[in-house]
């Protein structure tokens, strides 16, 4: 809960500016009603004048500091999100990379066909709240995707139609490698991710 104070012990910012501006005003009017009323019974109105404007700098802080609660609590909000994807997915990316690290020597399109994990797949829909780690896996997972299907001409091409293994060999290896590249770069983000607490 949120008492209007910032870490280190102090009033936050925002409570500090409008402390001291309606401190000022009341100083201010105070003195400035003192000089230019002499008779005291003009004092209540000044008064209520001064309640007005204190009134209104209320009415303007307390909207606007509870927007700013609620984007923070968002905020968190969404973090936490974030890191709870990241933590289902990110063994598996590390035995992933694994495996494509021990697959991409080979010369054979049976032994480089890796597609992407089942938890990976059933995670998708939750990549957006991961940002930039979620595109990263987003095309991790098409990379992946279209490495599998280099396998369907190997199971059987229509007639007519020549396959060049070895092309499919290098552009299979290039495939891999180039997830690999996206395996770790999405590992370093969830990582960071992981080791940042929520935003206060």
């Amino acid at each position: 809960m949120d008492d209007g104070t910032a870490k280190g012990g102090g009033l936050d910012p925002g409570a500090a500016l409008l402390f001291g501006a309606l401190l000022g005003l009341v100083v201010g009017a105070s003195w400035g009603v003192s000089r230019i009323c002499s008779d005291f019974n003009e004092w209540p109105g000044w008064i209520q004048a001064i309640g007005s404007l204190i009134g209104i700098a209320t009415a303007i802080y307390v909207p606007w500091r509870q927007r700013q609660l609620e984007r923070a609590d968002e905020l968190r909000d969404r973090h936490l999100q974030a890191q709870a994807v990241g933590i289902l997915v990110v063994h598996d990316l590390r035995v992933l990379q694994g495996t494509l690290e021990r697959a991409l020597p080979q010369r054979a399109l049976e032994h480089l066909s890796v597609g992407p994990p089942r938890s990976l797949e059933d995670s998708v829909g939750e990549f957006w709240k991961m940002g930039e780690v979620g595109g990263l896996l987003t095309l991790l997972l098409g990379v992946l995707r279209a490495n599998r299907d280099l396998l369907v001409p190997l199971e059987g091409a229509p007639p007519g139609i020549e396959f060049d293994y070895m092309e499919a060999v290098r552009l299979s290896q290039d495939r891999i490698r180039s997830a690999i590249a996206l395996c770790i770069e999405a590992v370093r983000g969830i990582d960071a991710m992981l080791d940042v607490g929520a935003p206060e």
